[in-house]
């Protein structure tokens, strides 16, 4: 050492930040800053560091949509296969017992079904990845799309709690449904356009009015097998109410009736929605097409 290094070494003021780093690494640590070995640390292997430096460009750049297509491959993929699974456990009740015993009887309210109904349930939280992929994209969240994915979970609840043997109906048509969505929406993630778009809506609208048959024909012998029991005999006499309705729901009432509710503002928001997107574009193209048309016309003219 020189001595001119030697005499602004001995110039330099005693150390504050590194006791305190010492301190506080033995603290967290529980041994000496000496141990400290680098190979050991957290996200200090090749593998952590190159899988993380991937994820970040693939999350920042729009044009790394890896994770969004297998995010919707397997949406796609996991519906197709729970349709697949609700069909061949409810078919053979429907062609044993008729369709009335599928939607209203206890025993078909089946352990294997509960155990497709929970599976169904959980899917509802991974889908909500779909908000996470439009905020990264810094896309609009618009009400139907958190309304309808934050409801949903809470309808698939209510109705295992409340056991409806109807509730499969439900299920099954929006399976089928996000089969082809997500399929849908895979194909536009490579950029692929297709001729079906606007259809997805009118399936999922066509969705919302068969259930809305099936939940408030349920609810109401749901509600008619609770009630009729309290209703005075003098009352049920003039009133000519059969002691036993004829067709008896099981679910509870709760469970009847938010699905009745939630599900009639699905198809008004849906059909709202439909005529957003697709009617007033389709007004718009025209009226532009006819204002450049009648320009057309009158430059001709001049």
């Amino acid at each position: 050492m020189s001595t001119i290094s030697a005499q602004i070494l001995a110039l330099l003021p005693d150390p504050v930040v590194t006791p305190i780093l010492r301190s506080l690494y033995a603290d967290f640590v529980g041994s000496p800053l000496e141990s400290f070995d680098f190979a050991k640390a957290p996200l200090s292997s090749p593998e952590v560091v190159y899988s993380l430096a991937a994820a970040y460009l693939v999350v920042i750049f729009p044009y790394f949509r890896i994770p969004f297509l297998i995010h919707n491959l397997f949406l796609s993929f996991a519906s197709f296969v729970l349709f697949v699974a609700y069909a061949e456990n409810v078919a053979p009740i429907i062609l044993r017992h008729g369709l009335v015993h599928a939607m209203c009887h206890p025993d078909a309210f089946t352990r294997e079904l509960v155990v497709l109904y929970y599976l169904n349930y959980l899917t509802k939280y991974y889908e909500w990845v779909d908000t996470v992929f439009l905020v990264l994209n810094g896309s609009r969240l618009e009400f139907l799309h958190w309304y309808h994915h934050v409801a949903t979970m809470v309808l698939c609840f209510i109705q295992l709690e409340g056991t409806p043997s109807v509730q499969w109906v439900v299920i099954i048509l929006n399976l089928l449904v996000h089969t082809i969505m997500y399929g849908y929406y895979a194909l536009a993630t490579l950029e692929i356009e297709v001729w079906w778009k606007r259809y997805i809506t009118t399936m999922q609208i066509t969705q919302f009015v068969i259930d809305l048959v099936a939940v408030y024909w349920a609810a109401y012998y749901a509600t008619y097998h609770h009630w009729r029991p309290a209703v005075p005999s003098v009352f049920a006499d003039l009133l000519r109410l059969p002691a036993k309705p004829t067709i008896q729901c099981t679910g509870s009432l709760l469970a009847a009736y938010f699905g009745c509710a939630l599900l009639t503002s699905y198809l008004l928001l849906f059909i709202q929605f439909y005529i957003k997107t697709y009617k007033k574009k389709a007004a718009a193209a025209a009226a532009t097409k006819g204002k450049a048309g009648a320009q057309k016309k009158k430059s001709k003219i001049e």
